[in-house]
């Protein structure tokens, strides 16, 4: 090479890094998926604002009585179970815990009553899975421990009408809209290049119906139990082979009530 090509190339020129199109792929995928989580938990937010709002905001009907009734206040345990669609876990199920708080207005009571509820439900579950992957070209599998931590949270309003028989005995049935926000975190124990990190966020819209009877125990306090439904778009599916729950259905209820 020439001494005057030489001095054509800057000296200080700095080196460039090699950056591959998977890693290029790999940090626009970070990206955004930041992004998504962070639209929807403003979304999340946004929206349960505007719900408590209209629910806080909801007076007394016209023929409402002037008399002020008593609010029924409950303290709630929800179980159900959640399936995991994937040929590969060991587990297929998911049974989940919802602890929550709901309050029942009535407009009228008496032998029949109604009026408008609202509450919320959260769960907050940890499990570990094992998944069955095979191993590459020599045709074998590995199993793999899968770590999940899910978090669900839904806010829920209706209206309900009851019946009160006698003193002690309550049966009453509610329905509404609901929000709920989901994440779900799954970490593998061991790393094959193929199984990794993944965390996923979701918020939808979805109704519930349920119905459920009261025993009283004391004057302004009871127990009682019942079942929940619910249907919603909120599901979450895995791009590394570890699943897909999809979060509906039913849920068996237990309370403690307390009139206020």
């Amino acid at each position: 090479m020439s001494d005057s090509y030489r001095n054509m190339i800057p000296k200080n020129q700095p080196r460039r890094s090699r950056v591959t199109v998977k890693d290029a792929h790999i940090l626009k995928n970070i990206q955004a998926a930041t992004n998504s989580r962070k639209m929807d938990t403003m979304r999340f937010f946004i929206q349960l604002l505007a719900l408590i709002a209209i629910i806080a905001g909801t007076g007394y009907p016209a023929f409402c009585e002037d008399e002020e009734l008593p609010m029924n206040c409950q303290v709630m345990v929800s179980l159900m179970e959640l399936d995991e669609d994937s040929p590969d876990l060991d587990k297929e199920t998911y049974d989940v815990t919802f602890y929550g708080a709901a309050a029942q207005k009535p407009f009228q009571k008496d032998v029949f009553e109604y009026g408008i509820e609202t509450g919320a439900n959260v769960c907050m579950e940890n499990d570990t899975n094992v998944l069955s992957s095979s191993a590459g070209s020599s045709g074998g599998t590995i199993r793999v421990e899968i770590d999940n931590q899910l978090f669900l949270f839904d806010y829920f309003g209706g209206g309900y009408v009851a019946v009160n028989f006698a003193k002690r005995l309550r049966l009453y049935a509610g329905a509404g809209p609901l929000l709920i926000y989901g994440r779900w975190e799954h970490e593998p124990d061991e790393n094959d290049g193929e199984i990794y990190d993944e965390t996923e966020s979701r918020l939808s819209a979805g109704l519930y119906g349920r119905a459920g009877i009261e025993v009283a125990i004391i004057e302004q306090m009871s127990i009682g139990g019942g079942i929940r439904a619910i249907t919603t778009g909120l599901d979450f599916s895995s791009d590394n082979s570890a699943g897909e729950i999809k979060v509906e259905g039913p849920q068996v209820f237990f309370n403690l009530s307390f009139k206020i």
